[in-house]
């Protein structure tokens, strides 16, 4: 009968044993779950604050590149708009115009504007974390819509100065020792001449529109960013 209480009690100890030893496991797979779940958590902090580093270093990158673009933009409205008031006095017979200088009026504009920051950052993908859909529209307006409309403009302008420059060289071929103002004056009777040059004024007076365009959204963009930010202050 001892024996049999003996077992009995063993039988109860062990039980126990196994008990504690589940309820331990147990507490010890909780542990492992919330270290790892705060592991997680700590890596995908670490990950948005990369992000949101890149993010606002990419933004400050565009912010630069604009205030060298709206250098640019400025530099080409102004030499625009001289180089177009000549020509257009040119076109009205104004006899004051300097004429020797009109060679200069058959160059081209420069436009290359600085657009390393938005490309830098639409490959790396920062550009898809952009929550403000207003600084996402403006973006896209100016680094692909107006550069685009603007660089074929330009191109439409190059191929026409490279023209009109072609005039006046084979011009200035044919008439040895004749002055700069002469070989213009000569040009001016050829209507095909006339005709190019009134083309690239009408073209000129298009891309300067598209320069104040682009100025002013240089501007909105640049604001757009600062404000943007400022939430990351």
């Amino acid at each position: 009968m001892i024996k049999f209480f003996r077992k009995i009690r063993y039988n109860l100890m062990e039980q126990n044993k196994t008990g504690r030893y589940f309820k331990y496991a147990i507490g010890e797979i909780i542990l492992v779950v919330i270290g790892i779940l705060i592991a997680l958590q700590i890596n995908n902090w670490n990950e948005d604050r990369k992000l949101k580093a890149e993010y606002v270093s990419d933004l400050n990158t565009i912010k630069e590149n604009l205030k060298s673009d709206s250098i640019t933009i400025n530099t080409n409205l102004i030499n625009g708009r001289r180089i177009n008031e000549e020509r257009q006095s040119f076109l009205n017979k104004d006899s004051s115009v300097d004429k020797s200088a009109l060679i200069d009026l058959l160059g081209r504009p420069n436009l290359f504007l600085d657009n390393s920051g938005f490309e830098n950052a639409k490959n790396k993908g920062t550009l898809i974390h952009i929550k403000n859909d207003s600084l996402k529209a403006i973006l896209n307006a100016y680094y692909i819509k107006e550069i685009e409309i603007a660089k074929a403009r330009q191109e439409k302008i190059i191929k026409n100065s490279s023209m009109l420059r072609t005039y006046y060289l084979q011009a200035g071929n044919n008439t040895a020792g004749v002055s700069q103002s002469e070989i213009m004056n000569n040009l001016m009777l050829q209507s095909p001449f006339r005709h190019l040059l009134r083309t690239n004024l009408a073209s000129r007076n298009n891309i300067i529109q598209q320069f104040e365009d682009m100025l002013k959204l240089n501007i909105k963009l640049s604001k757009t960013i600062d404000h943007e930010l400022k939430h990351f202050q």
